[in-house]
């Protein structure tokens, strides 16, 4: 049997631990033998990343006989391909996409946390080289807000230092950072950046209506697991062929995204200019409800 192979729709190499994994897949698939390439949807691609692991516009030759992953918030199958795999990252439609998926997808789960039932593929994101517990003084605390609130007025963060998607630049002076902190208050339970706090020293709490907890790390990760999930993974996707109509648009319709998408951005502008912590809960909630991609291209 000729090897397929492997296309992997992403963004441009970023910060973004789901980003990461899209980038380490497509690494561990070349390693393992096959050829593996990145389409990347972005306008502009990292100029660090090296040019040899991207594709143009995949041949109509490919879209027959080759496999495409997409991640869970891409909707539908925008490059037309016949075998049509989900690496699903997140929940289905938390960060956007469909909370459903077509029948002839082959659904793969990082986490048993994103999706009860479809096989798993756990790789390792966290660098355990560049991330380590030197023991270093710690002078300091941090503050991280991503995905679910604002940053509310609470006495632990007096002082703190807050780490953006933007800051720091570069993963070196974040390592920094981390190993001189004393303790991360974040805003988000779900972020790669809690377990690299861990890994470098730092205590990690994380925000719920009743106030900060202690954040627990699980470590997950197990190399002998991972060997036989990527088994299983390249065995069954190499199996596929899939005969039935293509998937090119998947669910979402410009009717339901509208509305939800205006009155997404002016309840996040009230918020801005009010800053009145009762809308938490109600901007949370458009939040997690509205569907950042259209067509399989993010429109945010």
């Amino acid at each position: 049997m000729d090897k397929k192979s492997y296309i992997i729709y992403a963004p441009a190499y970023s910060g973004s631990a789901g980003v990461r994994v899209l980038y380490r897949l497509r690494d561990t698939l070349a390693k393992s033998g096959f050829d593996a390439k990145i389409f990347c949807h972005s306008k502009k691609k990292n100029p660090k990343s090296p040019s040899d692991i991207f594709v143009s516009h995949p041949s109509e030759e490919s879209r027959q006989k080759d496999i495409v992953i997409y991640p869970e918030v891409i909707v539908g199958n925008p490059l037309l391909f016949r075998n049509v795999v989900r690496f699903i990252l997140n929940k289905p439609g938390f960060l956007g996409g469909e909370t459903q998926f077509h029948n002839g997808e082959m659904l793969f789960s990082f986490d048993r946390y994103c999706h009860p039932s479809a096989p798993m593929l756990r790789l390792d994101m966290l660098d355990r080289d560049l991330f380590v517990d030197i023991k270093a003084p710690k002078t300091h605390n941090c503050c991280f807000v991503y995905k679910k609130y604002a940053k509310l007025p609470l006495k632990e963060l007096e002082g703190c230092i807050d780490i953006t998607m933007d800051w720091p630049k570069d993963r070196a002076e974040l390592v920094r950072l981390l190993q001189t902190t004393d303790t991360l208050y974040s805003f988000d339970d779900n972020s790669c950046l809690l377990q690299e706090a861990c890994l470098c020293g730092a205590k990690v709490k994380t925000y719920t209506p009743e106030g900060f907890k202690d954040y627990r790390f699980r470590d997950e990760f197990d190399a002998e697991q991972l060997k036989k999930q990527l088994d299983y993974f390249i065995d069954a996707t190499q199996h596929m062929n899939y005969t039935g109509p293509v998937n090119k648009k998947g669910y979402l319709s410009i009717a339901r995204f509208i509305p939800a998408y205006i009155a997404w951005h002016l309840l996040k502008a009230a918020y801005a200019v009010l800053r009145i912590p009762a809308l938490q809960k109600k901007f949370l909630h458009i939040k997690q409800n509205i569907p950042h991609t259209i067509g399989g291209f993010y429109v945010r």
